[in-house]
C-alpha cells in the first residue's frame, strides 16, 4: 500500500481520541456542570412560583367576574372553571379554598414542586 505524502502507515492507523483524552473530556464536563447546575436550580424553582402565582391571579379576576354575576363566590375549583377554564390546564397547581360567601373569600395556590403557598383574599363589607 502506497503512503501519502507526509503520513506514514503508523499515523494513519491512529485515528479517534485515546481513553485519556476521552476522560478529561467528561471530567472538564463534570466541573461545568457541578458548577452551573447551583445556578440554574433555584431559577426553575422561581418559575414554579411564577406559575402559580399568576394561576391565582387568574382565579381571583375570575372569583371577582363570578362574584358579581352570581349569588356569592365559589367554594370549589369546579363551580370557578365555567370562568376561568385555563385555571385546569396545569395538574401541578393546587388551589385549596378556604372562607367563602358573600362577603368575600380566602384561597390558596402552590406548584406541586415547589414549597411556596400564595394566599389571595378579599373581604368586603356590606352595610
Amino acid at each position: 500500500m502506497k503512503a501519502k505524502r507526509g503520513v506514514t502507515m503508523e499515523n494513519e492507523a491512529q485515528r479517534g481520541f485515546s481513553l485519556i483524552e476521552l476522560v478529561i473530556v467528561v471530567g472538564v464536563l463534570a466541573i461545568l456542570v457541578s458548577i452551573a447546575a447551583p445556578t440554574v436550580l433555584p431559577k426553575r424553582k422561581a418559575g414554579y412560583d411564577t406559575v402559580a402565582a399568576n394561576a391565582g391571579r387568574v382565579a381571583q379576576t375570575a372569583m371577582e367576574v363570578y362574584g358579581q354575576t352570581g349569588p356569592g363566590y365559589p367554594h370549589s375549583l369546579e363551580e370557578l372553571l365555567r370562568y376561568a377554564p385555563s385555571l385546569d390546564d396545569n395538574p401541578e397547581i393546587t388551589f385549596r379554598f378556604g372562607r367563602c360567601n358573600a362577603w368575600g373569600y380566602t384561597y390558596t395556590t402552590q406548584h406541586a414542586r415547589s414549597d411556596n403557598t400564595f394566599v389571595f383574599k378579599a373581604d368586603y363589607y356590606d352595610p
